[in-house]
């Protein structure tokens, strides 16, 4: 599988800057990419790694502005300057990392849709359970 910065700057046009995104940044973002996500060849689908390499510059973003804390702002004041994040949500570490970033967000919904299966198609509608509608065991 050959990742490009070329086409992630396609996809992605706010990263689009060769100043402030050199293209080995970017290249780094991508290898990472790869090492971060084992999807099946059968996929044929690159978006889920362009979107954890957007998610990588992202964060990389936040950190480099002093942004290193996650979750929504639940209260915030001005003197004194206080502000209070609300705990994620989320069931794993995984999805709490990645919902902070709109790309992790939509890499996150991907990756739930990819892995809750497919449906069948044909047959009877009895044999989409595990029992017949008479109550026998497939």
């Amino acid at each position: 599988m050959t990742l490009t910065p070329g086409i992630f700057r396609a996809r992605f046009p706010e990263f689009s800057n060769p100043e402030t995104y050199p293209e080995a940044v970017i290249r780094v973002c991508l290898d990472d990419s790869l090492c971060w996500l084992h999807l099946p060849s059968s996929e044929g689908c690159d978006a889920a790694y362009y979107l954890l390499a957007a998610h990588f510059l992202f964060e990389r973003d936040a950190l480099a502005k002093g942004e290193s804390q996650y979750g929504a702002v639940s209260n915030a004041s001005v003197g004194g300057v206080s502000v209070g994040l609300s705990v994620p949500t989320t069931k794993s570490a995984w999805a709490a990392w990645l919902s902070g970033s709109p790309y992790g967000q939509k890499l996150l919904a991907w990756l739930s849709v990819k892995a809750a299966g497919g449906a069948s198609l044909g047959g009877l509608p009895e044999r989409d359970a595990f029992r017949k509608v008479g109550g026998v065991f497939l």
